[in-house]
């Protein structure tokens, strides 16, 4: 009993000493994009460009990003945000 217990602490520091500390990623400059056609408003990192139409926007560093969503097995690794208006015509609960 006296060495399952030791076991189990054992393992307990092992798993709090391998806790990974992730620094926070600093943003930097923001850029506004504001649509057209509904007026919505979103920051976005000012390196970042949009792909999008009035409506929707398809934010990302890059098109290759974007085919990277399209096909993981090309592009370039990244983030991409949209963000679309879809107007609903029925009923809400």
């Amino acid at each position: 009993m006296k060495s399952s217990f030791l076991t189990i602490v054992t393992v307990l520091f092992f798993f709090i000493g391998c806790e990974k500390k992730i620094a926070p990623v600093p943003v930097g400059e923001m850029n506004d994009y504001r649509d057209p056609a509904y007026g919505f408003k979103i920051k976005y990192p000012k390196d970042w460009k949009n792909f999008g139409q009035a409506g929707k926007a398809i934010l990302a560093k890059s098109q290759e990003v974007l085919n990277k969503f399209i096909d993981p097995r090309t592009g370039e690794e990244g983030a991409q945000v949209t963000v679309e208006v879809i107007r609903y015509s029925g009923k809400t609960p």
